[in-house]
């Protein structure tokens, strides 16, 4: 299929490339009805992890956007972990989330900070 501009013909790929809007943030040519192309749109309005300050993404192969929110705060699943010893946290079992303040703790590393009165978790996360 040709698409015709000024009296020249292009292939559609080339008359895309060439005149098509392009995204605001990195000048690559975008969809019709966008304002940016789909890594910078993610880039400025997905959800922000709390932990590691990226965007969530939806999933490759089914669009869904999976996250975890606890404390207000939106989290990756593999981001969703215990500060004090980085066990990966559930809601189920020996791995359940028990806050202390604004921190995500496991049961063992809650139990310990409770005790000790310490202000803070010791932390490497």
């Amino acid at each position: 299929m040709a698409s015709q501009r000024y009296d020249r013909v292009f292939c559609m790929p080339d008359y895309h490339d060439r005149y098509a809007p392009r995204c605001y943030r990195c000048k690559k040519p975008i969809l019709p009805d966008e304002v940016f192309c789909m890594p910078d749109y993610h880039d400025r309005y997905a959800p922000r992890c709390y932990r590691c300050k990226k965007p969530i993404l939806p999933d490759e192969k089914s669009g869904e956007t999976v996250r975890i929110v606890a404390l207000e705060n939106n989290y990756h699943i593999d981001c969703y972990s215990c500060e004090g010893c980085g066990l990966k946290l559930t809601d189920e079992g020996d791995a359940f989330c028990y806050p202390l303040g604004k921190h995500l703790l496991c049961e063992r590393c809650h139990l310990h900070w409770r005790r000790s009165g310490a202000e803070a978790p010791i932390s490497d996360l």
